[in-house]
């Protein structure tokens, strides 16, 4: 599909939304956000309900936030003013927009907390040890072959 002779660009937009927003105003907030889509001639082909997450680094003193994220399809003229129109929106904490491949779905697993597996050790063989004197018969042959 196109517009303005414009082909149509993928793009996964998220954002934080303040934990302070009650939920009937974060799902006008995120209603809001869908229409701006929609006003920049943009399709959304999936987007994940708000979750609760706590963040890694506090955001605008906010320690706790709502994810969402959309898959879309729009003119690239208009992300950078979608972007814009979506920071400024009350409620908003942080805003990322990615040009991304057409996903299967949108999926709020992404944000899961996954506790990585220990990689295997391997058993280690003590290191064999050294005397001072080979330390500095070694470092005397160094010297001798940079003198060379």
């Amino acid at each position: 599909m196109a517009y303005s002779g414009q082909t149509m660009t993928e793009y996964e937009i998220s954002y934080i939304s303040s934990p302070n927003l009650a939920e009937d105003a974060r799902g006008e907030l995120d209603a809001a956000i869908d229409s701006s889509v929609e006003k920049a001639e943009g399709n959304i082909s999936h987007n994940s309900e708000s979750i609760r997450r706590r963040l890694v680094y506090p955001i605008q003193k906010q320690s706790v936030g709502f994810v969402r994220t959309l898959q879309v399809s729009l003119n690239q003229d208009k992300i950078e003013k979608l972007r814009q129109d979506i920071r400024k929106m009350s409620g908003i904490l942080r805003v990322s927009v990615l040009a991304t491949p057409r996903r299967a779905e949108v999926s709020t697993s992404i944000f899961e907390v996954t506790k990585e597996q220990p990689a295997e050790k391997k058993p280690t063989t003590p290191a064999k040890a050294i005397s001072m004197e080979e330390v500095e018969e070694k470092i005397e042959e160094a010297l001798d072959e940079e003198v060379k």
